[in-house]
């Protein structure tokens, strides 16, 4: 489980923020992604051991729950840990229009 600091402050990052960035991309130091995994895979697996003995349930069959967990946990992650710059995303279809 997160700690009650990390637990309470991104339960209120989640009910106030009203974007997310783009698929959870950073350009970061190598030392700042692993210190990310890190706590991240720690975490995981505290909610596996959980789940597992609670429910019978591995958390692992269903994959997609990480992912959505690392979506929005990164993006809070990198907020509250490091000085942070978001820059737009632009798209442009250079295609003939007919």
């Amino acid at each position: 489980m997160l700690l009650n600091s990390y637990r309470i402050q991104f339960k209120n990052f989640l009910n106030h923020r009203t974007h997310l960035s783009a698929h959870s991309k950073f350009i970061s130091q190598k030392k700042i992604i692993y210190s990310y995994y890190e706590f991240l895979f720690s975490w995981f697996v505290k909610c596996e051991n959980i789940i597992n003995k609670e429910n019978n349930l591995p958390l692992l069959k269903n994959l997609r729950i990480l992912q959505y967990i690392n979506d929005r946990f990164l993006d809070y992650w990198m907020i509250k840990n490091y000085r942070t710059l978001c820059w737009p995303i632009a798209m442009y279809n250079n295609e003939k229009k007919q």
